[in-house]
């Protein structure tokens, strides 16, 4: 629909009154001594009389108010002039219905251009007035700013939106964490990572010493591993990792490895309060925002405890994992040792081999970790690598709890 259609609301076919009866009925239905000008003068709402062709005949102050113009200004223009584009053609569809006599009145949400430029949101409801013989003489608009409201439900919308992302990835993650290892694991963690932000270019660095980050960097099909010092590292992930909170870099630079890079999102991965590693995303043709800068934050605080877990369990060799997952579903040392077909001495040094690995000293602190390791985010029953094992968390719970009140002779008192 062009410009000068868009204004036309008048059917051709149909007999108006004159001009001149028009502004007599007007006259009449807006007069000064009549009920009808007080409740349009001191309405709470916007109201508008409205000529045949969209021209504003009488506006009340609530109107200027809303749409920041002035009397005379308004009166001046039309309505088509002040509606926002997008709303302009399903305005005048109805407003052409009215004029013609299919419907008696309408109500739509719409847009304004209040002066200064922005957007104002209203209600708007309109109705036709006739004369003696039925026809059309001018429409009567009343008018609610809904701003607010709209401005609410797209908050309400937004937040849905990210809380949709933060559980979609973390549990993408967790799934993961429970089914992969080494580097098959970091790669498929940072894939997700890329995938939720529409990003080409990922990265995921863990802490091995005060001043390591070893890791892996994705682009597209491509995975190669990288390793550089924390004193090396691009300026966001330091940041990142000094502060302990999410960084937006829009410049652009190059990583340690040569990559060029630009408008970078970094957030590090923290367990126990401290920074262990990170997660970065970049090169998207789309600038992050802060609801980017949120997610990633919360997405890497939720997964830290559960991808340090199972940082730790790959510490540990596949006899090693065996005896730790048979110890948190409550075995005894006996009892591993006929299930494994091994000795109890043989037992007793895994125990102890897993224990020093994992930096540990009770069976309670291998139970806390596999419960990080098992997340309630993640779906089915099975332990990482554990075709044994098949407690849920809260069959963890209970066997923490069991390894809390008794402990087997030989084994240390947490």
């Amino acid at each position: 629909m062009d410009q000068s259609s868009q204004r036309v609301l008048l059917d051709p076919a149909r007999d108006y009154p004159s001009e001149v009866e028009r502004s007599a009925a007007w006259r009449e239905f807006t007069g000064e001594a009549g009920p009808f000008r007080a409740a349009f003068d001191h309405a709470a709402i916007g109201m508008a009389i409205v000529d045949l062709d969209g021209r504003f005949l009488q506006v009340n102050p609530a109107l200027l108010s809303i749409v920041g113009y002035d009397e005379v200004e308004l009166l001046a223009t039309d309505f088509q002039s002040i509606t926002h584009p997008g709303d302009l053609e399903s305005d005048v569809a109805l407003a052409r219905q009215l004029m013609a006599g299919e419907i008696e009145h309408y109500h739509m949400e719409k847009r304004y251009l209040h002066k200064d430029g922005h957007v104002v949101w209203i209600l708007l409801s309109t109705s036709i007035a006739r004369d003696k013989a039925g026809r059309a003489c001018f429409a009567v608009s009343q008018i609610q700013d809904i701003s607010d409201r709209k401005a609410a439900a797209e908050e309400i919308a937004r937040r849905l939106r990210q809380i949709d992302r933060l559980t979609q990835t973390v549990r993408s993650i967790l799934q993961c964490v429970a089914q992969q290892q080494g580097n098959q694991l970091y790669n498929s963690v940072v894939r997700v990572v890329m995938r939720t932000f529409g990003s080409p270019l990922g990265i995921f660095l863990r802490r091995t010493g005060n001043d390591e980050l070893v890791g892996l960097q994705v682009a597209h099909e491509e995975t190669s591993e990288m390793r550089c010092r924390l004193s090396d590292a691009h300026d966001s992930w330091h940041q990142a990792l000094l502060t302990g909170t999410g960084i937006i870099d829009r410049s652009e630079s190059k990583l340690p490895c040569g990559t060029p890079v630009r408008n970078w999102l970094t957030a590090p991965i923290v367990h126990d309060g401290v920074p262990c590693g990170l997660f970065a995303v970049g090169n998207t043709p789309h600038e992050y925002d802060e609801d980017d800068r949120d997610l990633l934050i919360r997405v890497s605080a939720i997964i830290g405890p559960a991808l340090h877990a199972r940082i730790q369990r790959d510490k540990l060799t596949p006899r090693e994992a065996e005896v730790m997952d048979l110890i948190v579903a409550g075995m005894s040392q006996k009892q591993i040792a006929t299930t494994l077909g091994i000795s109890v001495q043989t037992t007793a040094k895994h125990r102890t081999r897993v224990l020093e690995k994992l930096h540990l000293t009770s069976d309670v602190q291998l139970v806390h970790l596999a419960l990080q390791m098992k997340s309630p985010w993640t779906d089915g029953a099975m332990m990482p690598d554990s075709g044994r094992l098949t407690a849920n968390s809260d069959g963890l719970q209970s066997q923490l709890d069991g390894h809390a009140g008794h402990q087997e002779p030989g084994r240390t008192s947490e």
